[in-house]
């Protein structure tokens, strides 16, 4: 058994997360879902955008919010040019977006890549006395 923390194994974690994100893949494969991302890569692009959200983080998220989530944002990212940034805030519904974040507003960032970003973002989230409930960090190398 792995290691454990708060007596939950982390073990544990990661295989419902593994076996969370194959499901997503699966769903996105069928077809069924927010949709947009090429079929063939969808199994890596989810890995690689989730690859730095601990375990636990998605426990309460289904496999249509985790495609979901990744779908929407690689809508935002696709069509970015190069030295722009790329900012879009929602609040996803299962009944007009597929995915859903519990109620809670999404705000989806896609810039050239740049030290600090992220925690300023926080930060200033925080100073409004906004709750960060999730962050998602990925990095993708993209050639246009």
């Amino acid at each position: 058994m792995g290691p454990t923390v708060d007596s939950v194994s982390t073990t544990t974690h990661d295989s419902d997360k593994s076996e969370l994100l194959s499901k997503a893949i699966d769903l996105a494969r069928q077809g069924r879902g927010s949709g947009g991302l090429p079929r063939d890569a969808v199994g890596d692009l989810l890995r690689a955008y989730y690859r730095h959200v601990a375990p636990e983080d998605l426990t309460e998220r289904s496999d249509a919010d985790v495609y979901g989530a990744l779908a929407s944002h690689y809508k935002v990212a696709r069509t970015r040019p190069q030295g722009t940034a790329q900012v879009r805030l929602s609040t996803p519904t299962l009944s007009e977006h597929g995915w859903s974040a519990g109620g809670h507003s999404v705000v989806e960032v896609v810039v050239d890549d740049m030290p600090f970003l992220v925690d300023s973002l926080t930060m200033e989230l925080s100073r409004q006395l906004r709750d960060v409930h999730l962050v998602v960090h990925p990095n993708f190398d993209v050639v246009r």
